[in-house]
């Protein structure tokens, strides 16, 4: 495989090892989850999601990362709307609650919460 086209190759097989993990996890727990199935759903082999990480328990470590970075952009998005004067104190906290409120169906709390969609990017 050429080498410009590996690297994108790897990260398009990194995002679906991962939505699949999400939604397996979700659906029927992180130890009810064979990484076959999981690659199964990922459409992948199971050698390459061995690849790209050492355990299913290094995949749950990948997820929550992407969670916290995900997180950390959205409140530097908050903080920049609050310094801009675009946003109050009362709205921002009420708009973590929601959140907060509303992980269990992130579909649900974007589509509610506004603030978080334009905090998203």
């Amino acid at each position: 495989m050429n080498e410009e086209v590996a690297p994108h190759h790897r990260k398009d097989s990194r995002s679906r090892i991962l939505l699949a993990a999400r939604n397996l996890f979700d659906r029927r727990g992180f130890h009810q989850t064979p990484m076959a199935d999981l690659a199964e759903e990922a459409q992948v082999s199971v050698g390459q999601i061995y690849r790209l990480f050492k355990s299913k328990e290094d995949v749950i470590g990948a997820i929550v990362e992407d969670d916290a970075m995900r997180l950390k952009r959205q409140l530097e998005r908050l903080r920049e709307m609050l310094d801009a004067g675009q946003i109050a104190v009362e709205q921002v906290f009420e708009r973590m609650l929601c959140q907060s409120a509303c992980k269990r169906d992130p579909l649900s709390a974007r589509k509610r919460d506004p603030l978080f969609k334009m905090a998203q990017g």
